[in-house]
């Protein structure tokens, strides 16, 4: 069935059509439990809250722009008719997707006006100019602060107080407003006092980018303009939680995410964790009465690889509790239910096209990949997260300049030359003896260890890894590489592993990438074991030597094969099970 209901507003009566020959229409979003359409109102439509605030929105638009339709879930969905629910959930997408504009209907006013908004817009981005000066981008310098007005940061904070505001209503903390909201092609916020907020995506880009200034800013503000030092941490959360959704709406994070923001936001039935994000997802499958929210997990998860995206089957491998490892979506290749939301926050991958067709049966993924080479493990080296500062590297690598050595090249990601990562090297360890044999040395041997520590460069990124870290190396026969293997296995130093390329590359993708790492079991028709994922790593293509090329990465020219990883045979997780 292809098909739904319409509310025509002359006549407040229910009119079905074909999903592709729908006639122009708004689709409303809003939260149940504000009873702005209430299921019982079925035939007194026109009289409700929720369609006294339509029909206000619509006043905002020409005459001959006002669509005569309209479409509600609660009314143009039979709610007595379990069937019918099930058969129009995986409608959504293309219903709000069609909608001429999605109309945000919330019980709630607001404490702004629409003037008010744009101009609050127009501080933050002389801020974002701010931040662009040459020579000074990521530094609360003079220079900036004598760029920056008074109203230009005072308009900043209340922006972010209208950000908050959005974030706090019931609306942005439910399931299924996400895909309302991401598939809309515009939409229009009204509260109980019909006056409309229009909130464009890019304004509410321009509020987040400005946000990380605010970090340098505000302390030197803030006795001028009397506002707090930062705001509560449940409303950073929230904040975060808009802006995940707004940057999955303008595509700028892949749309498969959008079932990470389970993690953040309610519902009545636990099924709907992944019913009323896949639409917002683009992997859509039909639900069933039997659905319960581990097998509606399995059924996504299984759907979104065959899709060729991969990923779900690229989160770390984290240490699963007992619960975790007794549920059927456990397994070293798929994320348990309980989970998912946790290891998919903690994932370094952000693009994960397949090589090419994919294939799940019993939760094993068959898939397209390479061989990079074989892996070995060296020695762990922390949990969680690797020191980005000097005094931190230190500790952990002691007077080892080799051991520095090796963890700068495999942190580096082809940023910094041969002779930077020599020198962050010798920094750390420099910095090592001075914190440690200060009363050893004399005054110039302190002064030339503490020139040398002063020229330590930070890695260009974080290095949160959120499980236990091992060094290793990746060896074939072009060369070998450094990396570092994120996995919450207990790995030993002895024995071998198989790095994996899995992740397609086109000449416009950028060359960093993580190498899925994976066990060979003794018995050659069971399937591969995931150890882990590597720290990400610069890929090169084909034999060139690479000891020309300055960034360092790894090479690799063996031929695409397909694996089989992971599932219900899988022997290493049977094992685990037990």
């Amino acid at each position: 069935m292809t098909s739904t209901k319409l509310i025509n507003l002359k006549t407040f009566q229910l009119e079905p059509f074909v999903i592709s020959e729908m006639p122009p229409y708004v689709a409303t979003s809003h939260v149940w439990s504000e009873n702005l359409f209430p299921v019982a109102s079925i035939s007194s439509m026109s009289t409700t809250p929720g369609m006294r605030m339509v029909a206000a929105a619509l006043q905002e638009l020409n005459e001959a722009d006002r669509p005569q339709y309209c479409w509600a879930d609660t009314w143009c969905i039979d709610q007595s008719d379990p069937d019918d629910k099930l058969r129009q959930i995986p409608l959504m997408a293309n219903i709000y997707r069609r909608a001429q504009s999605v109309i945000i209907t919330v019980n709630h006013t607001f404490a702004f006006t629409q003037d008010q908004w744009d101009s609050a817009i127009s501080a933050c981005q002389e801020i974002l100019d701010v931040q662009r000066l040459p020579g000074d981008e990521y530094q609360a310098s003079d220079r900036r602060m004598g760029c920056l007005t008074i109203q230009s940061v005072k308009g900043f904070f209340q922006a972010y107080a209208m950000i908050v505001e959005i974030a706090s209503l019931p609306w942005a903390s439910r399931i299924w407003t996400v895909q309302e909201y991401i598939l809309a092609k515009a939409e229009l916020f009204i509260g109980m006092d019909a006056r409309c907020i229009r909130v464009a995506p890019a304004d509410m880009t321009t509020i987040f980018s400005a946000r990380w200034a605010r970090r340098d800013i505000l302390a030197m503000f803030e006795s001028y303009i009397g506002v707090p030092q930062d705001f509560p941490a449940s409303e950073e959360a929230a904040t975060e939680n808009l802006d995940m959704m707004n940057r999955i709406k303008e595509g700028r994070v892949h749309a498969v995410k959008s079932m990470l923001l389970a993690g953040t936001r309610n519902c009545t039935m636990k099924e709907d964790e992944i019913y009323g994000l896949m639409g917002a997802s683009g992997v859509v499958f039909n639900p069933s009465k039997e659905d319960t929210l581990d097998s509606a997990w399995i059924r996504w998860w299984e759907e979104s690889l065959r899709r060729e995206n991969l990923l779900y089957a690229l989160f770390p491998v984290l240490e699963a509790e007992r619960e975790s490892i007794g549920l059927q979506s456990w397994n070293c290749i798929m994320p348990p239910t309980n989970k998912r939301c946790d290891f998919g926050a903690k994932t370094l991958t952000h693009k994960a096209d397949s090589w090419g067709e994919t294939e799940v049966n019993g939760g094993t993924l068959s898939v397209l990949g390479r061989r990079a080479g074989t892996c070995y493990i060296d020695q762990y080296l922390c949990y969680d997260e690797i020191p980005g500062d000097v005094e931190g590297l230190s500790d952990l690598c002691g007077h080892d300049e080799n051991l520095a050595l090796r963890i700068c090249l495999a942190v580096d990601m082809g940023q910094r030359s041969q002779d930077e990562i020599t020198t962050a090297a010798q920094s750390i360890c420099a910095q090592y003896r001075l914190k440690h044999f200060s009363n050893q040395l004399d005054e110039a041997e302190k002064q030339r260890l503490e020139t040398i520590s002063m020229q330590f460069e930070p890695p260009p990124f974080r290095l949160q890894c959120y499980t236990k870290v091992y060094l290793g190396h990746i060896t074939n026969n072009l060369n070998t590489t450094n990396i570092l293997l994120i996995t919450g296995e207990e790995l030993p130093t002895t024995g071998k592993l198989l790095a994996l390329d899995l992740i397609k590359r086109t000449d416009i993708d950028h060359p960093n990438k993580q190498l899925m790492v994976v066990r060979v079991p003794d018995d050659p028709s069971l399937p591969l074991h995931k150890v882990g994922m590597t720290y990400p790593v610069q890929l090169h293509e084909g034999e060139s030597n690479v000891s020309d090329c300055p960034c360092y990465g790894h090479a690799h020219c063996e031929p695409f094969e397909r694996f089989r990883i992971g599932g219900l045979t899988c022997e290493n997780c049977n094992r685990r099970r037990q």
